[in-house]
């Protein structure tokens, strides 16, 4: 069984340049669309110290709001795919990306009560699934076929953007306006950037389309291949997909936010860490674009494997760093960051090749669903950890034994289905023979 894929051929390579011609803006735009994603996760790092001056709230408590995006991630998630499947990504971002700028900036009204900063984040964090990856990487897949590898590498690295730009620049805005500067300033920043691309630039096919014909031209038409949602949870393929998946969001989401914290803990000046945190970001850039090229050729379970490795020795490190320069941390922080890029390509590529686009918007909710759960919980455990034990030593090793574990579970990935093909649908019949 070969875990290579074909290479390209001239008429691939041309499908794929005539693809990218017409649709890159669409490309564009989920690119800064996927780098608004992470400005919640950021800021909270960010923040962290703040926050406890100004109101004595632990870094537990304050990371507290990404397990609420995460659980905003499970509930919502598959209604957005639902949402994306019957109206279009394009009608989606209309509404979501206002709504949520507006309830980001509402987080600066908060305080000194916990539970205001709480009761907004919840709200915020049911309505920002929205503007996630289940948008973006539908989009994407609706309307790349050839090179859809290398268009979810580059339409998705928004997130490596995002831990180069929000530590710094929620830095610049704490130091001028406070820690509510943080939430207008990025509102603001996110709106005026996203508005002209969704109005004008925004344009993904719609698989959707088809529903609105007449019924009985529907019923003539091809049918789209691969599984139903029902179908495709049947399979033990999905589930482990979810496990390996689960965990690279477990690892991301607590080296987001938590990196800073650690690194100025050990001696490391706030500026140098923050740079830190932007390795971080320019490694997972390299990354989306590697895993975007290496998926459009190679197996993922043949990518899976040491980039799951990777981030193991990664959090290791970050496990036994002294603060004794910077040298360690910022290895941790390559390696981290690349793996996230790879792994973060994989998730939608594995749904849609394995699964193919027949329901694509709803199983791809559906799996942001329990990746939500891993991306939501893993922070604030590591932070009552940290408020307990003082350290994130334990939580960072067993980390990293749940990645390798990740990483030899995806080696049993079998390999793709066909080429996608519609598949023709059974003809009306005649009433007579649907009589006999």
């Amino acid at each position: 069984m070969s875990a290579a894929i074909p290479p390209a051929g001239p008429s691939a390579r041309g499908a794929a340049a005539q693809e990218w011609r017409k649709h890159w803006p669409l490309t564009l735009t989920t690119l800064v669309g996927s780098t608004f994603t992470g400005q919640h996760v950021y800021s909270t790092g960010v923040i962290m110290k703040p926050l406890n001056e100004a109101f004595g709230w632990s870094r537990g408590q304050v990371s507290l709001t990404v397990t609420m995006v995460g659980l905003g991630t499970v509930i919502v998630a598959p209604l957005v795919g639902m949402l994306v499947q019957r109206y279009g990504a394009r009608r989606v971002a209309m509404v979501s990306v206002p709504l949520t700028a507006a309830l980001f900036a509402s987080i600066s009204l908060t305080g000194p009560q916990l539970w205001t900063y709480y009761a907004v984040f919840a709200v915020y964090s049911m309505v920002q699934v929205a503007i996630g990856p289940v948008l973006w990487a539908s989009a994407i897949t609706s309307t790349f076929k050839a090179s859809r590898g290398l268009a979810l590498g580059i339409g998705l690295s928004g997130v490596g953007f995002s831990s180069i730009i929000y530590p710094q620049a929620a830095l610049w805005l704490i130091k001028h306006h406070g820690w509510q500067g943080v939430f207008v300033g990025l509102s603001a920043t996110a709106l005026v950037l996203m508005t002209p691309l969704i109005l004008f630039a925004f344009k993904p096919l719609h698989q959707g389309e088809a529903r609105r014909t007449a019924a009985i031209v529907a019923a003539a038409a091809p049918a789209l291949p691969g599984l139903t949602l029902r179908q495709a949870i049947r399979t033990s393929l999905f589930w482990r997909v979810i496990l390996v998946l689960t965990t690279a969001a477990a690892t991301v989401s607590t080296i987001k936010v938590h990196l800073l914290p650690l690194l100025t803990d050990k001696g490391v000046s706030t500026a140098t860490a923050a740079s830190i945190v932007g390795v971080l970001g320019v490694s997972t850039l390299v990354g989306r674009w590697i895993g975007g090229f290496l998926l459009d050729r190679i197996s993922a379970r043949v990518v899976a494997l040491p980039f799951f490795i990777l981030p193991a020795i990664g959090c290791l490190v970050l496990a036994n760093f002294g603060g004794d320069g910077v040298t360690a941390a910022l290895l941790a922080a390559v390696l981290i960051g690349v793996s996230y890029g790879v792994d973060g390509d994989m998730l939608p590529f594995l749904i849609s090749r394995y699964f193919g686009p027949r329901e694509y918007p709803k199983l791809f909710g559906l799996t942001m669903s329990f990746y939500g759960l891993g991306y939501g919980l893993a922070p604030p455990v590591a932070g009552f950890l940290f408020d307990t034990l003082g350290s994130y030593t334990v939580f960072l090793t067993v980390l990293a034994g749940t990645l390798l574990i990740a990483g030899l579970v995806a080696t049993t990935f079998g390999r793709y289905p066909d080429d996608e093909e519609p598949v023709p649908a059974t003809p009306p019949q005649p009433e007579a023979a649907q009589g006999a």
